[in-house]
């Protein structure tokens, strides 16, 4: 089973189990971030996703930054999020919203 799908069945799961003993399970979806990574495989292979194609699809515009992604994990690593658990945090520059 690929990860992304046993990240999101489990957060089904371990909320009601964890959250009487103070821990809080949630996912973050991500979409496409722009990293060394993603730099990379855009670089090999230019004919599947290119620099201009996923921004243009992005009702933000532009390529997510991984600090964004590290500003919602430490959100939900701290007190100020104790009581959100069992959610998927879509941190994907509105693409998911927009295929609807």
């Amino acid at each position: 089973m690929p990860a992304a799908a046993v990240s999101l069945r489990s957060c089904g799961s371990w909320p009601t189990n964890a959250a009487r003993l103070g821990i809080t399970a949630n996912t973050i979806a991500t979409g496409p971030f722009d990293s060394e990574l993603s730099r990379e495989y855009r670089g090999t292979k230019p004919e599947i996703k290119t620099d201009e194609w996923f921004p243009a699809m992005l009702p933000v515009g532009r390529w997510g930054q991984p600090i964004e992604l590290g500003w919602l994990a430490a959100f939900l690593c701290s007190e100020r999020a104790a009581c959100l658990t069992g959610e998927v945090i879509r941190l994907d520059g509105g693409y998911t919203k927009s295929l609807f």
